[in-house]
């Protein structure tokens, strides 16, 4: 990356570590917390069309059934 910072979205429900995103954006302030029915949001954060939104959540559909 060149030493350049990129935007980074967490995708949690879980209020403790959407608290620790918050406290690690105090030293990388591209970071940020959103709940999980926040994808949208967090696709607008990081600058992803959200056209591309059906084909990133049959990803994550496919990764969690992995688990």
């Amino acid at each position: 990356l060149g030493g350049r910072q990129r935007p980074a979205a967490v995708l949690t429900n879980h209020l403790s570590v959407r608290g620790v995103v918050t406290a690690l954006g105090w030293f990388k302030p591209l970071i940020r917390a959103f709940p999980t029915d926040g994808l949208p949001e967090a696709l607008d954060y990081l600058g992803v069309d959200r056209a591309r939104l059906p084909v990133i959540e049959a990803q994550i559909r496919r990764l969690r059934a992995q688990l």
